[in-house]
């Protein structure tokens, strides 16, 4: 599916709503969960009508994270989907501190940093592989209906 027209100019009808800051980590044994607004939160106030983005990062075999995204996630089984052999638990590492979330399987380790724009960094040891930075990740509502994006 087509958003843009170009690379900065949303089409007629598309609304992005970008995740803008970590507003709140939860750590559970298997995975790590980010709340993100999708915009700045300055206020209570600010939390009303806005959008609230959850990003879950896990990981289903070792040196590999899954990002899963979703909007009011509801009972419908999500698709496309795709079936994972099933593999035991890797060990994984979740840390929470002041600067950053991290989950880490094997090498890879995905790396949410907590202050300032939205981006997560996804790193092997000190080198950054990848990231997901501001406006990269986003739900877009158009006229045929809601859609979720990621350029890394």
């Amino acid at each position: 599916m087509k958003f843009t027209d170009g690379y900065w100019q949303m089409r007629p009808g598309v609304t992005p709503h970008y995740p803008a800051q970590v507003h709140e980590v939860q750590v559970g044994p298997d995975a790590l969960t980010v709340y993100a607004p999708t915009r700045r939160l300055r206020g209570r106030g600010d939390t009303l009508n806005l959008p609230l983005l959850t990003v879950r990062l896990s990981s289903p075999m070792p040196n590999v994270v899954r990002v899963q995204l979703w909007h009011h996630k509801g009972s419908r089984p999500p698709r496309p989907q795709f079936e994972l052999k099933p593999q035991p638990a890797p060990p994984i590492e979740i840390h929470d501190d002041e600067q950053a979330a991290t989950l880490t399987s094997g090498r890879l380790t995905a790396r949410v940093l907590k202050a300032g724009d939205w981006r997560i960094e996804f790193r092997d040891g000190d080198r950054i592989l990848t990231s997901s930075g501001w406006r990269a990740m986003a739900m877009l509502d158009t006229p045929e209906g809601r859609f979720m994006r990621e350029q890394l």
